[in-house]
C-alpha cells in the first residue's frame, strides 16, 4: 500500500475506531453506500491484518453521516493533541433567543394557572389552556436542551471576546 510502516498503536486505533464509525453508519453495507465504496472495501478498512486504512475524504463523510469524529479523534489522540467542539457564532443568539422564548413560555403558563386557580375552579376550558401552555412551555426547553446538545461542550460566547 505504502513504502512507509505506522507505529502498531497508530493503526490499531484508527482500524479500531474505523469499525466504530462503520457500526454507527449502519454497517459494512451502509457505510459502503455513503463513501461509494464495496463492503469488502470497507471490511479492510477496519481489518486489523489488513495494511489498508480508511481514506481520509471515506472517514469525513462517515463522520459527517454519523455526526461522530471517532476516526479524526483517534488520529489527533495519536498525535498527542485534542480536539474541541465549535460552536457556531449563531449558537449565542439562538441560546439567548431560545433563553427568552422559555421565559415567555414560563410566564403565559403561570398565567393560565393563576388565571384557573382564582376563583377555586379549573374548568375544563382552563385545563386546555393549561395543557396548551405547558405543551408550548415543553417544546421551548426541548429546543433549550437540543441547543446545548448541538453546542457538544464547545463554549457558547454570549459577549464578543474582549481583544
Amino acid at each position: 500500500m505504502s513504502d512507509f510502516a505506522l507505529p502498531p498503536e497508530f493503526k490499531y486505533r484508527v482500524k479500531a475506531a474505523t469499525r466504530a464509525l462503520v457500526k454507527k453508519a449502519g454497517g459494512l453495507v451502509i457505510a459502503g453506500e455513503i463513501v461509494g465504496k464495496g463492503k469488502s472495501t470497507v471490511d479492510r478498512w477496519g481489518d486489523p491484518d489488513s495494511e489498508d486504512m480508511i481514506p481520509v475524504l471515506a472517514a469525513l463523510a462517515l463522520q459527517q453521516a454519523t455526526g461522530l469524529s471517532l476516526v479524526t479523534q483517534a488520529m489527533t489522540e495519536l498525535q498527542g493533541l485534542a480536539i474541541a467542539p465549535h460552536a457556531a457564532p449563531a449558537a449565542a443568539a439562538h441560546f439567548l433567543t431560545t433563553q427568552a422564548r422559555i421565559a415567555k413560555e414560563v410566564a403565559e403558563y403561570s398565567s393560565a394557572v393563576a388565571d384557573a386557580v382564582a376563583d377555586g375552579i379549573i374548568t375544563p376550558n382552563e385545563q386546555d389552556r393549561i395543557d396548551r401552555e405547558a405543551g408550548e412551555l415543553s417544546e421551548a426547553l426541548a429546543d433549550g436542551r437540543n441547543e446545548l446538545a448541538a453546542a457538544a461542550g464547545a463554549a457558547i460566547h454570549v459577549f464578543p471576546k474582549a481583544g
